[in-house]
């Protein structure tokens, strides 16, 4: 599915300014920074509104695993609220 979503890690969580300007971009990634380099409640809050619903059909079912930032019910609510 477009686009492709990317956590990278950063130090502080988010790009610096020289890592923004010279960062490689294209229509169909979207890139994002967390201190771990893992996908947060607030990374997957924005894939759900920026990528997964504006993609995809009324009738469609996403599966995920049983990771705890998945099982945010009101987080998937109010995403799809927002889109």
């Amino acid at each position: 599915m477009s686009p492709l979503f990317i956590v990278l890690q950063e130090p502080i969580g988010e790009f610096g300014p020289r890592v923004e300007q010279e960062m490689f971009s294209a229509p169909n990634i979207k890139v994002t920074a967390s201190k771990s380099g893992k996908l947060t409640k607030a990374h997957l809050q924005l894939w759900f509104q920026e990528v997964f619903f504006p993609n995809v059909g009324n009738k469609s079912v996403l599966i995920a695993d049983s990771w705890t930032t998945y099982n945010d019910k009101v987080l998937i609510t109010k995403s799809l609220l927002l889109t």
